[in-house]
Order: C-alpha cells, then structure tokens, then sequence
C-alpha cells in the first residue's frame, strides 16, 4: 500500500487496545509489534492514521498513556470506544463498569490536563457531540453503511455481522443493494421510534444495533445504554462557553 500512504484522503484505521504489549496481546494475540512497525513504516510515507481502542476493565488504567503514546508515534487521531455487553463479549462473560458516558468525562479530564491532546481526540465522541452543538451544519456521522466482509458480502452496520438476516449483496457480483441498505438506515436511523421520541435524539450517536435484537434477532426495543447516553448529553452541554473554548483549542471547524 506504500504508494496510497501519501494521499491525505485516506484514513488508515489501526486497532491498538494498549500501549502495554502485554495488555494489548491480551485482547490481540502476538500483534503488537507488528501494529507497531506497520505505524511507523506509514507515519515515514506520511500515511493519514488513526487508532482505534476499545476500552473496558482490562485497559481503562491505561487510557490516557494510550493517548500519549499514539501522540508519539504521529498518529492524527485517537478514537475509541466503550466495550459494549453484546454479541462476542457478552458470550465470554465479559463485564465492563466503564460507559462511554465515563469516557467522555475522561476525555475532557484529559484535554483540560493536557490541551497538547486535543487535536489528537478530533475525533472522539466528546468532539462529534461538541460539533453537534455548536458548529452550524456540522456534518452527521452515519451509523449504517456498507460493511464489507472477506466472502465479499456486505452487513449494514459492524455491529451487526453476527445476525445472519442482515447480510446482503455480493461485491464480486457488483451486487451493491444501494436500495436494502437505504432501508435500513430509514428503520434504525430515521424511522426509530424510541429514538425519535427522545428528547436528545438530535445529539445522540446512536446505540449499539446488535443490542436491538436481544438475543432472539428481533430489531425492537431500546438500547440497553441508552440512560448512560443521555447523561453523556447533558455533560458536554453543561459545559458551555468552556465546550465551545476546547473545540478551538482542538481545531475543529
């Protein structure tokens, strides 16, 4: 990929659960050192790259030097996200007692600690719901779109790809099904009826879709987070002029 690296129009998504081999081995086996090396050969053809975590009991200590160390490595974003109880995690018994409600507290902890950060967490939940309410016509972040599988089949959202019924079109056949998945971003996007009654639904980034379908592959009922989301909401809007002081610190326009 060496002659993509230098097109800035490309994000270069890397997984990185620790800046602790150990911890990071863990969750991925063997890998560390290979994400490593691979991030400083693409920082060196001046790849555009992002790292992605996801956080819960194994790695939370280690948040903020995950910041650090992605930072050092001349990374342009950090993102993450909450270990969500559903579909492989909630089968290994996995438990979690950090929200992303807690995260985004963590993040604003962070950025008021260490402001060099910021444009690092761009990014981050805590930014996209600062955008969503300050910046004018700040541009959506759609939950569902295609998610390409190795068999060349598509699911409509990565949460999804265990519930076999969501599965559609093939690449190979060119078979993109522009029209299944308009679907199902008018059902879980447009026409949600939880959702939709919500009174911070216009700040909200959505749950976890595999949630909806509680086990029995049913897309009714709420999101199990979503009390945890709202008082996420109402956080970053309780921040006020201060919100609006740290997206110019982290240039976000």
């Amino acid at each position: 990929f060496d002659h993509l690296y230098s097109d800035n129009e490309i994000e270069w998504r890397v997984s990185l659960e620790s800046n602790i081999k150990d911890t990071h081995n863990l969750i991925r086996p063997h890998s560390f050192d290979k994400i490593v090396k691979n991030i400083t050969h693409m920082r060196e053809k001046n790849a555009l790259i992002s790292v992605q975590a996801v956080i819960g009991e194994y790695n939370y200590t280690q948040f903020e030097d995950m910041i650090e160390f992605a930072h050092d490595m001349g990374v342009k974003y950090f993102r993450y996200k909450a270990l969500a109880i559903v579909g492989d995690a909630k089968k290994n018994n996995m438990v979690s007692h950090y929200s992303m409600g807690a995260l985004l507290k963590k993040t604003y902890q962070i950025g008021k600690k260490k402001p060099y950060l910021l444009p690092l967490l761009r990014g981050t939940g805590f930014f996209r719901l600062l955008g969503k309410l300050y910046i004018p016509n700040y541009p959506p972040t759609p939950r569902i779109q295609y998610i390409l599988q190795p068999d060349g089949t598509f699911f409509p959202s990565d949460q999804l790809v265990h519930i076999e019924k969501t599965r559609f079109g093939n690449i190979h056949d060119k078979d993109f099904q522009l029209d299944t998945l308009l679907d199902y971003q008018k059902r879980y996007e447009v026409n949600n009826t939880q959702c939709n009654s919500c009174a911070v639904q216009a700040y909200c980034m959505g749950g976890n879709y595999w949630d909806l379908f509680n086990d029995k592959e049913e897309d009714d009922g709420e999101f199990y987070n979503c009390k945890d989301k709202i008082e996420a909401i109402l956080f970053v809007m309780s921040l006020g002029q201060e919100g609006v002081e740290l997206l110019r610190m982290a240039d976000v326009n």
